[in-house]
């Protein structure tokens, strides 16, 4: 009897009936349901998959509807700045008369008659030194310009305007035009540039009615040093 053959009997009419409760046959059974149930569920699993993937696709390529917005905290608005507060403008002090300041008494101050163009506002005229063979202090210790004004003031910076660069200067007050150099006070010093040399004083001392501008380093090399000024300001001490 072959395998198919045994899964009927023949009944008493001739005919062939199922054997109930065949154990192979049962078998055969839940073999071909379970490849049913996994045919089926593998078809759904590309189902879900496929229809995912296209979701994905038309996030990236949907061109139309609502823009994709990710929110955020909103920004905080950031609070006005402050202005910047520009300090206040020097004020210039007047200054009633220059001279050539040479404590040496070698010979006659260096070009006396041109230290009054320094107030003039000409930057093409100044006044010079004469050249000197040797820099300072070698022949002299120093050359200088004497300011002088109609009452006491508070000076808070003295600008040079000079086309002798390297040349080195020292602010000093005195108690009058012809004072003595070891009788005036150093409240300044600088080394000039090409062009306009702003030279802050020291502040704490008491107004002063005369200030010398004072030449300690000529400028210039080998045999010729010489100095020259085109413009002088002197501005009062900030209050």
């Amino acid at each position: 009897m072959t395998a198919d053959e045994d899964l009927f009997s023949v009944s008493s009419r001739g005919g062939r009936v199922r054997r109930p409760n065949d154990p192979r046959r049962a078998q055969h059974l839940r073999r071909v349901k379970l490849g049913v149930s996994m045919t089926v569920l593998g078809a759904a699993t590309l189902s879900i998959l496929g229809y995912a993937g296209m979701q994905v696709v038309s996030v990236f390529t949907d061109t139309g509807g609502a823009p994709l917005v990710i929110a955020s905290n909103p920004t905080q608005p950031s609070a006005p700045a402050k202005p910047a507060v520009l300090p206040a403008a020097a004020t210039p002090v007047q200054v009633k008369t220059l001279s050539v300041y040479d404590p040496s008494g070698l010979g006659s101050p260096d070009h006396q008659n041109d230290v009054r163009k320094l107030l003039d506002g000409n930057p093409s005229t100044g006044w010079s030194t004469d050249s000197y063979f040797q820099q300072f202090p070698a022949y002299k210790k120093g050359l200088g310009v004497m300011l002088s004004f109609q009452a006491s003031v508070a000076a808070g910076s003295v600008t040079v305007v000079s086309p002798s660069p390297g040349t080195v200067l020292e602010i000093r007050t005195a108690t009058s035009p012809n004072a003595r150099l070891e009788q005036t006070t150093l409240i300044g010093t600088a080394t000039l540039g090409a062009g306009s040399t702003r030279i802050p004083l020291r502040t704490g001392g008491p107004p002063t009615r005369y200030l010398l501008v004072w030449i300690t380093t000529l400028s210039g090399t080998k045999d010729h040093h010489q100095s020259q000024f085109t413009e002088l300001g002197v501005q009062q001490r900030a209050t």
